[in-house]
């Protein structure tokens, strides 16, 4: 059986868009995070393009398509954000290209001709870990991009078409479930992963919130590896996500629950303020949390407790598992 998640009515918050050309290695490689070198055709993997500071301006995941083609998918943002993500890749892309021989399409914004996706959960595409192909369905092509199972805590897949295209592959699918956000963000969670605007943030070092996967070694030169390499060098990152568990709070929303930016204390005399929330899950168990916190007060079994909306009320929670560094 099948579980599917439609991003936001066919990926109004998730974008496709290829990059091509003689010169598209090479300044994929001089550029990003990714050794791009060492991508194989039909190998995708994840990055960034970062600031001099070592701090995120775009994630992606980059896959290699066919000799001198690549595409980026990515979170594009949602609500207020919705796009922006996409437009400051396209803008950076902008910025480094002067005489590089490549072409950029944003193919989620081309007509009727624009990409959708859908997502799966599914064991049944005969894909190893961030490798893709195209599956060719009626004589229409469904691309197909397995990405682990580091987001979810189990493998998904993305698959992109057409809308039309879409739909009437799904119908071909064995019997299937439709997935709603809440069970993905309690999934993630759990996985401690960080999400596009809510850890990933144009503040925040990939080492930081658990990708360091996204930081390729003995690639060479790219903007802000200094900074990169100087952390990895002092053994931490100065914040570190974890998940914190609040298992006296039930899945009903409260006016004493924790909200996103909620100040999280220690448990000295008197509390000092050590991170704040960043996302929540409610499940019949208690209520989870991401934070990040700062790297001293990083430890599985810390207590600690979380500021609420009521006045001089803290919930008491306790620091379950900490987003790998290395």
């Amino acid at each position: 059986m099948a579980q599917l998640y439609f991003p936001f009515s066919h990926s109004l918050n998730r974008s496709w868009v290829s990059i091509k050309g003689p010169d598209t290695q090479d300044f994929l490689h001089r550029l990003t995070t990714v050794h791009v070198r060492a991508l194989q055709v039909g190998e995708g993997a994840n990055g960034f393009f970062l600031t001099p500071m070592g701090k995120i301006r775009v994630f992606f995941t980059l896959w290699n398509l066919a000799q001198d083609e690549y595409a980026f998918e990515l979170d594009a943002g949602s609500g207020d954000s919705a796009g922006k993500w996409t437009k400051e890749l396209l803008t950076t892309i902008d910025q480094f290209t002067f005489a590089e021989n490549i072409t950029v399409t944003d193919i989620t914004a081309v007509g009727g001709d624009a990409l959708s996706t859908v997502w799966l959960f599914w064991d049944d595409s005969g894909l190893e870990a961030f490798h893709t192909k195209a599956m060719n369905f009626k004589g229409a092509d469904i691309r197909l991009c397995n990405h682990g199972n580091l987001d979810f805590g189990r493998t998904w897949i993305s698959a992109w078409s057409t809308t039309a295209q879409l739909e009437e592959w799904l119908t071909s699918l064995p019997s299937s479930v439709i997935l709603d956000d809440a069970i993905l963000n309690q999934w993630r969670v759990q996985a401690v992963r960080p999400k596009i605007d809510s850890e990933i943030t144009q503040n925040a070092i990939p080492l930081e919130i658990g990708l360091r996967e996204g930081i390729a070694d003995n690639k060479g030169c790219y903007p802000g590896q200094e900074v990169i390499e100087k952390i990895i060098a002092l053994g931490s990152p100065a914040r570190r996500l974890v998940r914190i568990d609040l298992p006296t709070l039930a899945n009903e929303v409260s006016s004493a629950d924790p909200a996103v930016g909620s100040k999280i204390f220690n448990l000295a005399e008197p509390p000092v303020e050590v991170g704040q929330v960043t996302s929540i899950s409610r499940t019949p168990q208690g209520t989870s949390i991401l934070a990040i916190v700062r790297k001293i007060h990083a430890l599985e079994k810390m207590p600690v407790q979380v500021e609420t909306s009521v006045p001089s009320s803290k919930a008491q929670g306790t620091i379950v598992h900490i987003a790998p560094y290395a």
